[in-house]
């Protein structure tokens, strides 16, 4: 295995070992140029993206919301190989168009392959019917996005919300 492969590998499993412990608060953040209510169809999917970075989320704008998400909650996360050895039953191939379809990148085959992706939500996105299958089933997903965590937390937003606070506009 290459270097640059370890080494991807090694800082994936320190960020995992962090954001468990991060998630287990269920706090998370929400940024956007105008104010939000939690309640509109997000421009992406039928949600509204969260993050376990404050940084993060003041990137997407200067209204940033810190957000308790209800324990009850069932979020799919592909920061857990159980839950992406379902995912691949389901779709036996995912694919991430970062790479051409003629590399051999482009084609997720085993949930190791998408545990390992330090961009998980390309191939969530890009593959027909995932978000869909996710949708009807969980109450959100956790992705990667260079290396960030993120949450898409699918609509009715606003019902999966135990606590919410606007901490900068």
């Amino acid at each position: 295995m290459p270097y640059e492969v370890k080494g991807k590998s090694l800082t994936r499993q320190l960020l995992r070992e962090k954001l468990n412990k991060v998630l287990k608060s269920n706090i998370v953040y929400h940024g956007s140029s105008n104010e939000h209510k939690f309640d509109t169809r997000g421009e992406i999917y039928d949600g509204t993206f969260f993050s376990t970075n404050k940084n993060e989320a003041r990137a997407y704008g200067k209204f940033v919301y810190e957000v308790e998400l209800k324990p009850t909650i069932k979020i799919f996360d592909t920061n857990n190989l159980g839950d992406i050895q379902i995912l691949m039953k389901v779709f036996s191939v995912l694919y991430d168009n970062y790479y051409d379809e003629n590399e051999e990148e482009h084609y997720i085959r085993t949930p190791e392959e998408l545990y390992n992706n330090s961009d998980s939500w390309n191939a969530i996105e890009n593959t027909d019917g995932v978000l869909e299958w996710l949708h009807g089933r969980y109450d959100g997903v956790t992705i990667f996005e260079g290396g960030v965590e993120n949450i898409l937390i699918f609509n009715p937003v606003k019902d999966k919300i135990q606590k919410l606070k606007l901490i900068s506009k």
